[in-house]
């Protein structure tokens, strides 16, 4: 029986790492003042993304947007396939950028970002050429995201007209 399972947990493994939303992490930059320097200096943390997720996806949740009073700027999550399937819409649609790559520590890995900007969402890749029918897939992606009410501009528009009162 052990021999059973242990054979579906090696199997099992890989599929989930390529379809997987739970290895993740997201990005926030602290900003401290180092004693031996007078300049405030901005440095990028990455915590578990469960809790930020799990609010994401769970609709009776208020959507986590700070962590330890630090704005979240991207989530980062390790996949096979760095093209952005329609599950992370809802990511997306927090108004937070999404990355993905095989590995970040490596510099032969595919980095895949998607951001909202200019009224739409969009993408940057780096990495190994993408397949035909990966580009397909990411252009096919992002006309779905697009087409999908998320409320985005309104946001970024009421935030830029607060932000104009409060410099005048």
């Amino acid at each position: 029986m052990r021999f059973v399972l242990f054979l579906t947990l090696i199997f099992i493994s890989p599929l989930s790492y390529a379809d997987n939303i739970a290895d993740c992490e997201v990005v926030i930059m602290e900003k401290y003042k180092p004693e031996d320097n007078k300049q405030l200096v901005e440095v990028a943390s990455f915590h578990p993304a469960i809790n930020f997720i799990e609010s994401i996806y769970n609709e009776d949740k208020k959507i986590i947007r700070t962590i330890n009073g630090f704005k979240i700027r991207a989530v980062m999550c390790k996949r096979m396939n760095v093209v952005p399937r329609k599950i992370d819409f809802p990511i997306l649609k927090s108004g937070i950028p999404l990355m993905l790559s095989q590995n970040f520590d490596s510099s032969t890995s595919g980095i895949t970002k998607v951001y909202y900007k200019n009224g739409k969402f969009n993408y940057s890749y780096s990495g190994p050429d993408l397949s035909d029918l990966d580009k397909e897939k990411m252009i096919l992606n992002l006309n779905y995201y697009n087409s999908k009410s998320h409320n985005l501009f309104q946001k970024k528009k009421i935030f830029r007209q607060i932000k104009r009162k409060l410099s005048s």
